[in-house]
């Protein structure tokens, strides 16, 4: 089910961008399919009564603070934005950012949810073994972004980025019994990359990367070894 889910997401996504240049308004009706792809999946879920079993449940006030951390930087990124130099914002189009935040929410579901429920059946003796093996899928489906024509190393960053970020996502999910906090990190990163100018490697960016990967695993890990080192998956977290 998972490998038809991704084929039609990018299938979807991929016809309704070409569609959008056709028409001469890029993304818009990528921005439209995403959100009609996204609504037959909600409504799915809720009509097979799959939501709680992918954590489609309100939070609680403690998710939030346990998520604040994830949710700082990309906050305080977008916040400066508005004391940088016009020049150095990018202006994308609405429809451009509804797209990169669509987008965050169907990946969510589709990686946090029936990836994350499928991975907890099969190593149900380890979370810390689900989180890896979800984050490493996770990086990998960004090489796709070379298919677009994405340049090979900065590709290769945004994969290891995904990759660290996806292991404090997993965690943060598990712990709080919620797929909302970590969708709202997600719509948060994808439009703050899309508000700044393309960034330029070199070794200050590469190293500010390396910084940003390593606090995300190293929070992901401490919540890991506090909550859930000697703990087992509860039978209603594996997929029926």
């Amino acid at each position: 089910m998972i490998i038809f889910w991704s084929i039609g997401y990018g299938i979807i996504y991929s016809v309704a961008e070409k569609m959008s240049i056709q028409i001469g308004s890029p993304h818009k009706i990528t921005a439209f399919a995403l959100f009609i792809f996204l609504c037959g999946c909600f409504i799915v879920l809720l009509k097979n009564k799959k939501a709680n079993l992918w954590r489609i449940k309100l939070p609680s006030t403690k998710s939030w603070i346990i998520t604040l951390p994830l949710l700082i930087l990309p906050i305080m990124n977008i916040c400066l934005l508005f004391f940088l130099p016009l020049k150095s914002v990018a202006s994308p189009s609405i429809w451009y950012l509804m797209t990169v935040i669509f987008t965050a929410i169907s990946e969510e579901l589709l990686f946090r949810g029936y990836l994350l429920v499928l991975l907890s059946h099969f190593f149900r003796k380890s979370i810390l073994l689900t989180a890896v093996t979800n984050s490493i899928i996770f990086g990998g489906f960004h090489f796709l972004n070379m298919i677009s024509g994405g340049d090979f190393y900065a590709t290769l960053v945004q994969v290891v980025y995904a990759i660290s970020i996806s292991f404090a996502f997993v965690i943060i999910t598990v712990k709080t019994d919620s797929i909302f906090p970590c969708m709202l990190v997600h719509c948060l990163v994808n439009a703050n990359s899309v508000l700044q100018k393309e960034i330029v490697l070199n070794a200050e960016t590469i190293v500010a990367y390396a910084a940003v990967c390593a606090c995300y695993v190293l929070y992901g890990m401490a919540l890991y070894y506090k909550s859930y080192r000697k703990k087992r998956w509860k039978k209603n977290e594996t997929l029926h």
